[in-house]
This record gives C-alpha cells, structure tokens and sequence, in this order.
C-alpha cells in the first residue's frame, strides 16, 4: 500500500505541474529556418513558447482544464522544459513537492483552506504564484 501511497503522490506532483507550473512561458532563439504551425520562422528569430498553453492542450490531453491523476504519462509536460534546456533542478523540484506534500498530510491530516479567508488566486503572470493560502488544521 505505501508504494501505491507514493505512486499516487508522484502523479500529484506531476500533475500539478502540468496544471499550475510555474513558468508560463520561455523565450528562445531558432537556431535553423522551419515551419512551426504553418508559419515560417527564419534562423534567430525570436520566439516566444508558451507551455502553459501547451500543458493545457486539448489535442494532448483529455480534460486538460481539470486535474486528472490518471493520465497515462503523468510526466508528459512542460514544466520543466525538454531537450538541451531542460531544467537542472527539476529533480530537486519534485523531490521538494512530494516530501512536502508527504508531511503536510502526516501532521496536519485536517488541513483544509480557511473559508473565513479570501480564496487564493493566481497573483503573478510570468511566474505564477498562488496566494493568500488561508488554511486551518
């Protein structure tokens, strides 16, 4: 049962991720001349990638505006990047999610958000924070 317990948190964490990551989008340079989504980009462009559109992307994932701790590949986001860019400290990120969340549940088993207080919101546009979290226990 605990790897189950794990397993399911590993999802959260992923899922999570994909459905409130952080980074909303990134800026790069193309390095050669392509087609992107019927448009023509030309070597050092500029663009712009924004993941959280393509974490929420209808084409890729079922019910993408909900969280879903079922999907097939849980990792299969943005979150973090992908290829040569990715992010070094994605390990630690995950790590950090899960054994936090871990001891959240096993001290505060009836933490729940305050319903006195104002609910939390996205408070940031480039770097997502979300906030005030009110909660009791």
């Amino acid at each position: 049962a605990s790897s189950d317990h794990e397993a399911g948190l590993n999802r959260c964490v992923e899922e999570t991720l994909r459905f409130l990551g952080s980074a909303q989008w990134r800026y790069r340079v193309a390095n050669r001349d392509l087609t992107l989504g019927g448009a023509a980009v030309k070597k050092n462009d500029k663009l712009c990638l924004v993941h959280a559109a393509a974490n929420r992307d209808p084409e890729h994932y079922a019910c993408p505006h909900s969280i879903n701790l079922e999907r097939k590949s849980p990792a299969d986001h943005l979150a973090f990047n992908v290829g040569p860019r990715v992010c070094l400290g994605m390990w630690l990120a995950r790590l950090k999610m899960r054994e936090s969340m871990k001891a959240i549940m096993s001290r505060l088993p009836e933490v729940r958000l305050d319903p006195e207080k104002e609910a939390p919101h996205f408070r940031a546009f480039s770097h997502r924070s979300y906030g005030p979290l009110h909660v009791v226990f």
